[in-house]
């Protein structure tokens, strides 16, 4: 996932910053349940499902649902978590 952040809004990234809340509250749930420290408050849960989803909707445009799915099943895993930036730093 060594994408930059788009100077446009491509549709996979659309979808994923248009997503309703109720869509993102399993991403959140999950998230919290492999350890990664969500707010408590709905707007940080908000944040850190998106936070979690825009990479993969850059990176993985045709697939970001599958990858983003493939990522929280290693994450329960047991691999640890690196956010985004670190792994778009390591690709530069």
């Amino acid at each position: 996932m060594g994408e930059r952040y788009p100077d446009h809004v491509p549709p996979a990234l659309a979808e994923v910053l248009g997503m309703p809340p109720h869509e993102l509250y399993p991403i959140w749930m999950a998230l919290r349940e492999v350890g990664i420290d969500v707010p408590r408050r709905y707007e940080g849960e908000v944040a850190s499902a998106l936070h979690f989803l825009i990479p993969f909707a850059i990176a993985f445009p045709d697939d970001w649902r599958g990858a983003a799915a493939n990522e929280l099943v290693a994450l329960r895993d047991g691999k640890p978590f690196k956010p985004w930036f670190l792994l778009c730093e390591e690709q530069l």
